[in-house]
């Protein structure tokens, strides 16, 4: 008679195989977990650089320009702790507006040629022929639809709506203003208010002004060129990292640029 054995698995090799899947899995969750982690790590420290090179970047063209196509006497373009100690006032006119007038008249309604160039400034500077400047207001409440900045985008698209009436005389000549602030919330890269965040965890922020000398400034009338530095720090701390400075477990990464300012500058 042929013999009839069990071909199953023992209770011994059962725990085996367990043990081994067991392991296995662990393996595995250890392995998600990691790479998990480095790309977690990865994305701060892209996120960390970029903010840095983002607000460089901002400051450097706002530097530049400073004072592209705006009066040469009489203004201060870069003022360094005008309106709080750890800020920076630029003013710029980016689209090169400013017109000639030919006529003569009083009003508070500016026609220009071009309405769209003076879109988003805060205010207008008129020169007359003797090279005197005078600051004209544009009305704020004209700044609803269908107004941007007080140009009437619909119905008077190339007319400019001031505070107060002006006297226009033949020869004067207006330039569009924007005026920007900027500075450092704490840790937060801002432009004129506390809401409008530029870049987040800044962790420090300096500008210097320099004469052609090399000489360390803070007056637009010698400024010729700037340094910036940024550093920046990640989001989270790595309680695998410590700074060799700081020794907090932040990541930083620093920047820095030199800026020549175009209206300081003969090409």
């Amino acid at each position: 008679m042929k013999k009839i054995t069990d071909s199953g698995l023992t209770l011994m090799e059962i725990l085996i195989a367990g043990s081994l899947s067991v392991i296995l899995v662990v393996g595995i969750l250890r392995l998600y977990v990691s790479t998990a982690k480095s790309y977690n790590t990865q994305d701060l420290i892209s996120e960390m650089n970029q903010n840095a090179n983002y607000t460089c970047k901002r400051l450097s063209d706002e530097i530049m320009q400073a004072g592209a196509y705006l009066p040469d006497s009489g203004v201060t373009i870069i003022e360094v702790g005008a309106i709080r100690k750890d800020s920076i006032l630029i003013r710029t006119n980016p689209f090169n507006a400013s017109q000639e007038f030919v006529i003569d008249t009083t009003t508070n309604k500016i026609p220009v040629d071009k309405g769209a160039l003076f879109r988003g400034i805060t205010d207008l500077w008129k020169v007359d022929r003797l090279n005197k400047l005078t600051s004209l207001k544009i009305n704020s409440s004209y700044n609803a639809t269908p107004f941007s900045q007080g140009v009437n985008t619909s119905v008077t698209p190339n007319q400019i709506l001031l505070t107060s009436n002006t006297t226009i005389i033949h020869g004067d000549v207006i330039f569009a203003q924007r005026t920007c602030k900027y500075y450092l919330k704490g840790g937060n890269f801002c432009l004129d208010t506390d809401l409008n965040v530029l870049a987040e965890n800044i962790d420090s922020l300096a500008i210097v002004f320099f004469t052609k000398t090399k000489t360390v400034t803070t007056s637009w009338k010698t400024m010729h060129y700037a340094t910036i530095f940024v550093r920046s720090k990640v989001a989270v701390p790595d309680p695998k990292y410590v700074h060799p400075i700081k020794k907090d477990h932040y990541r930083r990464y620093s920047q820095s640029m030199e800026v020549l300012i175009r209206k300081k500058t003969n090409f």
